[in-house]
């Protein structure tokens, strides 16, 4: 009788310990780990939040996953004005950290990503880290 009820309070404490490291409530879980067993220490790993990168359940007052190591904190939002901006003095956009620049004085054909087609070059913006060419109305949203 001794080793049964010892047993369950092994499940009690395991449930707690497991449940607290995620972020719930330990003697809520040494509750249901006595009570149900087997039972709720399977269900105390199922507690916390998952990481939006690994998917692995985290405590829910993650700064950082501990099995990914990326930061749980939200990003702030990026001004799409900084994003995709014009520059007056030239003829270019700076989308998502890419300069997109105007071809001019160039007669020859390229293609365009955004709508498949083929131009003139000094009618498409040019990204020389990609070595891509869009029309201005396709170019990238990023």
């Amino acid at each position: 009788m001794i080793i049964a009820i010892s047993f369950w309070l092994v499940f009690g404490i395991t449930s707690a310990i497991v449940a607290s490291n995620r972020g719930s409530s330990g003697f809520l879980w040494f509750i249901f780990g006595v009570l149900f067993g087997p039972i709720a220490l399977i269900l105390a790993f199922t507690c916390g939040k998952k990481c939006p990168y690994c998917a692995s359940k985290i405590s829910t007052e993650a700064i950082v996953c501990p099995k990914c190591q990326k930061s749980l904190q939200e990003k702030p939002q990026e001004n799409t004005q900084e994003k995709h901006q014009i520059r007056p003095d030239s003829d270019s956009y700076l989308i998502g950290g890419y300069n997109y620049s105007l071809l001019k004085d160039k007669k020859e054909q390229a293609f365009c990503l955004g709508c498949r087609s083929s131009d003139s070059m000094n009618n498409l913006y040019y990204c020389a880290e990609k070595d891509e060419y869009y029309h201005r109305n396709c170019l990238p949203n990023d």
